[in-house]
């Protein structure tokens, strides 16, 4: 079988996410042809470390600053990898096991492989808050017909030149950051206008689409169930986590499930050199960090209702960016 080919957002906020995402990767797809894309808004970062010991390839779309998930509409528009399936993934992403390996195999020629969320009321407040408000996308759409689900778009399986600049024109300016023209309209930008014209083009038999479930929530209750060495042999699970909307923390043992990304991460760190040493000098300046958030938060409830209640407010702000 063809090695899968793999591509994952990150940016410098985000990128110790990323090292475990990409050792979950690895962990089960030792051969697949795995790529980054960089958006350095936020700033630059190396990515040397990973490029050399897990064969990592950082992917150029010509663009340095993207913003908001805007790299992902880029790769769409643009003709690399053509008629073949690549999986997009967001950085706060791990696989629990062979999640790709049954969706490959069943939907060899699908254009775009989603995980759906039925949802049967397309005017409820889900849809308007993280998806599209339905009556007004109707007065841009007028032919839109909402196909009883939506999905995530921090995890897809699609092929590339199946989008173009005009389908998505009013939406999206690819020559202009910050590339995204209607965010009233298109409230989770990317993942917004995905669930608008693609349906659209099914609707038009333009593309095919696959929807399936092989995404878990990081704060779903069934997390709690998943063994480690369930995970360890990769069957049981075939599935990803994903930490959209969750908390997050560079000290990863406050996360959700803290031990599954410290399994991840330590694989990631075993096949370092010194890499024990440098998860450790690596945890440094986020645990101090936390310690003084943990203090002031004290602070603070030790001063409810009282002026330095406020000043608290605003320090734990600051700690929190």
């Amino acid at each position: 079988m063809k090695p899968k080919t793999i591509v994952v957002f990150c940016n410098k906020g985000d990128f110790y996410l990323a090292r475990i995402c990409i050792a979950s990767i690895r962990y089960y797809y030792p051969s697949a042809n795995l790529y980054i894309v960089k958006d350095y808004l936020r700033g630059e970062f190396s990515s040397e470390e990973m490029e050399t010991y897990f064969n990592v390839k950082v992917l150029d779309l010509g663009i340095k600053k993207f913003g908001w998930s805007a790299a992902k509409l880029h790769f769409l528009l643009s003709d690399l990898f053509p008629n073949e399936q690549v999986t997009l993934l967001d950085a706060d992403i791990i696989f629990i096991g062979r999640v790709l390996d049954n969706l490959y195999k069943k939907f060899p020629n699908i254009d775009f492989i989603v995980d759906q969320y039925h949802v049967s009321n397309p005017r409820s407040e889900h849809i308007k808050s993280f998806y599209y408000d339905y009556d007004e996308i109707k007065k841009v759409e007028p032919d839109f017909i909402y196909p009883g689900y939506v999905f995530n778009g921090g995890q897809t399986i699609v092929k590339t030149g199946k989008l173009t600049e005009s389908d998505i024109e009013n939406y999206f300016d690819r020559n202009n950051f910050p590339f995204y023209t209607n965010m009233k309209l298109m409230p989770l930008v990317d993942q917004s206008i995905l669930n608008v014209v693609l349906h659209r083009k099914v609707q038009n038999n333009e593309i095919t689409i696959a929807a399936q479930q092989y995404m878990l929530w990081s704060d779903q209750e069934s997390i709690s169930e998943i063994e480690i060495d369930d995970i360890k042999q990769g069957v049981k699970y075939p599935f990803l986590i994903h930490y959209a909307g969750s908390y997050k923390n560079e000290d990863i043992s406050r996360m959700k499930r803290g031990d599954i990304l410290s399994f991840f991460e330590n694989y990631y760190y075993s096949k370092i050199p010194k890499g024990m040493q440098k998860k450790v000098a690596r945890a440094v300046i986020p645990a101090l960090k936390n310690i003084q958030y943990d203090a002031i938060k004290i602070v603070k409830d030790s001063v409810k209702d009282t002026f330095m209640e406020k000043i608290a407010r605003v320090v734990i702000h600051v700690y929190k960016k």
